[in-house]
C-alpha cells in the first residue's frame, strides 16, 4: 500500500514538472523561434525567383505551422494559476475554439506533408508524367521547368528531411491518441499521471516540428540561403564566382570582336554539357590558333574563313542555368 502511494506521488511530481517546464518555459521559447522562422520562410518562398509547385506546398505548410504555433501558445495559458480567476472567463469561452483551431491546423500540416511527398514521388519515379501532373497552378488549387539531376536530388533530400522530422515528432502523439481510444486509465492513478506527463512531452515535439522546418531549409538549400540574404541581409550577400565553363570560354578568345561576342553568347545561353558545345569549343580553339600563326586571313564573313556556324549563331534552344524554377539546392 505504501509503495502504491509512493508511486502516485512520484508520478504526480513527474506530471507537474513536465507541465511546468514544457508549457511555461520551453513552449514560449520554441513558439517565438518558430513564429520568426515561419514568417521568414513565407517571405523567402514567395519571392519571384523561388516560384515553383513544390514551394507552393512548402509555403502553405509554413502558414499552417505559423497558425498552429499561435493557437498552441494560447492553449498553454491554461497552465498558469491566475488564468482560473473570474476575470479570465473569456479565455474559457475561447478555449474550446482554440482546441478546434489547433487540431485543424495540425491536420492541415499533415495533409500538406502527404501532398508534397506524393508530388516528389511522381517527380522522381515518373518524371515525364510529373511534368503534366505536378504543375504550379494545380498545386495552388489543392493545398517545372527542366532542371539538372543533381539539383533534383537535393530537393528530394530536403523534402525527405522534412518528412523524417515530421514522423519523429508526430508519431509519439499519434500512438498516444490511439492508445487512449481503447484504454482509459483511472483518475489520479499512476498510469494517468505518467500518461499526462508523456503527453506534455509528445505535444512539445509537435511544436518543435512546426518550428524547425526553417532550419532544414537553411541547412540544405543553397538557393534558400541566397534568397534569404538578398531579402533580409543584402550587405552580407557575396555572389558566387563565375563557373569554370564561362571563364574558360571568355578568356581564350582574344581574336576578332565578332568571334568573342558569339562565343560569349553561346557560353551563356548554351549552359548544357552536350557534345555539340564541346565540339564547337575545340573547333574554335583550332581556328584561334590559325589566326595567331597567320595561317588564315580572317574577315567578318563566316563563309570566307570557314568559321563554325554554331559559334556565330547560338543554338535555337536556350536554357537559363539559374532558373530551375524550384528549390535550386
Amino acid at each position: 500500500m505504501a509503495d502504491n502511494h509512493t508511486g502516485e506521488e512520484l508520478s504526480a511530481q513527474f506530471r507537474d514538472a513536465s507541465r511546468f517546464w514544457i508549457q511555461r518555459v520551453f513552449v514560449p521559447l520554441v513558439v517565438g523561434v518558430g513564429l520568426l522562422g515561419n514568417v521568414v520562410t513565407i517571405v523567402v518562398l514567395t519571392r519571384r525567383r523561388m516560384r515553383s509547385s513544390t514551394n507552393v506546398y512548402l509555403t502553405a505548410l509554413a502558414v499552417s505551422d505559423l497558425l498552429y504555433l499561435m493557437f498552441v501558445f494560447t492553449l498553454s495559458f491554461m497552465h498558469y494559476p491566475s488564468i482560473h480567476g473570474p476575470s479570465y472567463q473569456w479565455y474559457w469561452h475561447y478555449y474550446g475554439f482554440g482546441i478546434w483551431f489547433t487540431d485543424a491546423t495540425t491536420y492541415t500540416s499533415i495533409w500538406l506533408t502527404v501532398s508534397f511527398t506524393v508530388e516528389r514521388y511522381i517527380a522522381v519515379c515518373h518524371p515525364m508524367r510529373g511534368r503534366l501532373i505536378c504543375t504550379e497552378s494545380r498545386a495552388r488549387k489543392v493545398e517545372q521547368s527542366d532542371s539538372i539531376q543533381t539539383q533534383e536530388n537535393k530537393i528530394t533530400i530536403t523534402l525527405i528531411a522534412v518528412v523524417i522530422l515530421f514522423m519523429v515528432c508526430q508519431i509519439p502523439t499519434a500512438i498516444t491518441l490511439i492508445y487512449n481510444l481503447f484504454h482509459q486509465p483511472p483518475m489520479n492513478s499512476v498510469e494517468e499521471n505518467i500518461g499526462l506527463g508523456l503527453g506534455n512531452i509528445f505535444n512539445f515535439l509537435v511544436t518543435v516540428n512546426a518550428s524547425c522546418n526553417f532550419m532544414l531549409y537553411c541547412a540544405l538549400s543553397d538557393k534558400y540561403r541566397r534568397t534569404f540574404l538578398l531579402t533580409f541581409l543584402p550587405s552580407c550577400y557575396h555572389p558566387p564566382s563565375p563557373s569554370r565553363h564561362s571563364t574558360v570560354f571568355s578568356s581564350l578568345y582574344d581574336g576578332r570582336s565578332t568571334l568573342r561576342q558569339s562565343v560569349h553568347t553561346s557560353s551563356i545561353r548554351g549552359c548544357s554539357t552536350n557534345g555539340d558545345n564541346v565540339k564547337a569549343f575545340k573547333r574554335a580553339s583550332n581556328y584561334n590558333a590559325r589566326i595567331q600563326n597567320n595561317e588564315a586571313q580572317p574577315s567578318l564573313h563566316p563563309a570566307e574563313n570557314n568559321v563554325p556556324s554554331l559559334l556565330l549563331k547560338p543554338p535555337p534552344r536556350t536554357l537559363n542555368c539559374d532558373s530551375t524554377g524550384d528549390l535550386n539546392f
